[in-house]
């Protein structure tokens, strides 16, 4: 099994659907390929941590009170349809509070394409499409290549270039930093990417994801730095 298909097996594997066969020679090619192992080791941390964050609270107990309250109305014949249009507010409203209580929604597919793309570049000789060392001068070469105007933020880290980038479909910017010999990745989405599953923080195995919104755009910095790290340099500290 090659690495691209191990990369292309990761979520079934993740998620225990892979064949008996498949499983293990996806998992004895990781045995002898540490990037591939570095991603396996990324996308179990990854799960856990979505499965931990993401454990549902408990409604608060006045709710089911009133649910019963409003179907005892709906049982009513004389008050029947006043009754069901009752019920029908209280669903809704259940449902805006419920959106509360739950937060928005976390999808790792996002920061495990972000993950992939930043060891993919990082590793080609060929990954900038512009050479530069100025904020100024990569943002005026992005002009016209994309269909909004990626505008980059201080980080405290050495620009060497960018190019553009598609990421689950979404164009994208993307300019390389390096800080002390790491290698970061900065992408640069328009402000509707991906909503509410657009990465916050993910850290697991051996890269981590610095998510953040600023000025109409989406940022996400990804780099082998703990993300703590990523979060001082994102400050310009």
């Amino acid at each position: 099994m090659s690495c691209e298909e191990v990369r292309a097996l990761l979520g079934d594997w993740v998620d225990g659907e892979l064949e008996e066969d498949a499983r293990r020679a996806l998992e004895a090619h990781a045995a002898s390929c540490p990037d591939c192992a570095r991603r396996l080791q990324f996308e179990r941390r990854l799960k856990e941590l979505v499965a931990r964050r993401g454990r549902l609270p408990e409604p608060p107990a006045y709710l089911a009170e009133r649910v019963r309250r409003r179907i005892a109305e709906v049982r009513r014949p004389a008050r029947r349809w006043k009754g069901i249009a009752a019920a029908v507010a209280l669903f809704a409203a259940l449902g805006f509070l419920a959106r509360g209580f739950l937060g928005p929604g976390r999808d790792g597919r996002v920061a495990r394409a972000l993950v992939d793309d930043h060891a993919k570049f990082a590793s080609r000789t060929d990954a900038l499409e512009v050479a530069a060392a100025d904020r100024e001068g990569i943002e005026a070469w992005f002009q016209g290549r994309l269909p909004f105007e990626p505008r980059l933020p201080g980080l405290a880290a050495r620009p060497v270039g960018a190019r553009v980038c598609r990421v689950l479909e979404r164009p994208c910017a993307l300019v390389f930093y390096e800080k002390g010999g790491c290698r970061l990745s900065l992408f640069v989405f328009d402000g509707e990417s991906f909503g509410s599953a657009f990465p916050v923080r993910t850290e697991g195995g051996r890269f981590a994801v610095v998510g953040w919104a600023e000025a109409g755009l989406r940022y996400a910095l990804v780099s082998d730095l703990p993300s703590t790290e990523m979060e001082r340099l994102r400050q310009g500290g």
